[in-house]
């Protein structure tokens, strides 16, 4: 497999799980804000998406 290949591989696996981690959050409508456990756990779903994309940009950033 080339180096384009892994990275396209790569790409869409890390675009798949931040799509997936997505479906994790509630509907803004749904989250009630005094509800500490539910608020930790969208922040947390938030703080992976947050480091997923940073490793989609890292990914796109180097050359091949």
């Amino acid at each position: 497999m080339s180096s384009t290949d892994e990275r396209k591989n790569q790409f869409f696996a890390l675009a798949e799980r931040y799509c997936q981690l997505g479906r994790l959050l509630p509907a803004l409508s749904d989250i009630d804000t005094d509800n500490d456990a539910q608020l930790a756990a969208a922040k947390l779903v938030l703080a992976e998406m947050t480091k997923t994309k940073a490793q989609i940009d890292a990914l796109l950033v180097r050359t091949p």
